[in-house]
C-alpha cells in the first residue's frame, strides 16, 4: 500500500480478456478481470512507466519507462502467471536522453 495515490499511466488487456495490466510509478500490476483481484505486482525501478504491452500468450511483458530528459528504458519481462514468484528473466535496454516509444502487439485471431 502507498501513503498517496499514484495515477495509472499505462494499461494493457490480455488477448484472452482474463487479465488487465496497469502501470504507473515503477511497477506493473496484473489484475483478474472477473474478480477485480490484484494478482501480481512486478517492480520496474527505472521510473514512471509510460507504456506497457503483453504478448498474446502472456509470457512476455514489455514496459517503457525512464526519467524525462535523462534516460529511456525498455524492459522485457518473462513472466509466469501460474507462479507469483516467477519472474524468469528481465532484459533491459537503456538509452541516454529522451526516447519516443509507442508499441503495439497484434494478437492473431
Amino acid at each position: 500500500s502507498y501513503q498517496q495515490a499514484f495515477p495509472v499511466t499505462a494499461l494493457a488487456i490480455s488477448a484472452s480478456g482474463q487479465h488487465v495490466y496497469t502501470a504507473g510509478n515503477r511497477e506493473v500490476l496484473v489484475w483478474d478481470v472477473v474478480s477485480g483481484t490484484l494478482l501480481f505486482r512486478y517492480p520496474i525501478a527505472a521510473g514512471r512507466i509510460v507504456d506497457i504491452e503483453v504478448s498474446s500468450d502472456e509470457a512476455n511483458l514489455f514496459a517503457s519507462s525512464g526519467e524525462s530528459g535523462r534516460r529511456g528504458v525498455i524492459d522485457r519481462l518473462s513472466i509466469d502467471l501460474s507462479d507469483r514468484r516467477s519472474l524468469t528473466d528481465v532484459q533491459r535496454l537503456v538509452v541516454k536522453g529522451d526516447i519516443a516509444f509507442d508499441m503495439s502487439i497484434r494478437h492473431s485471431d
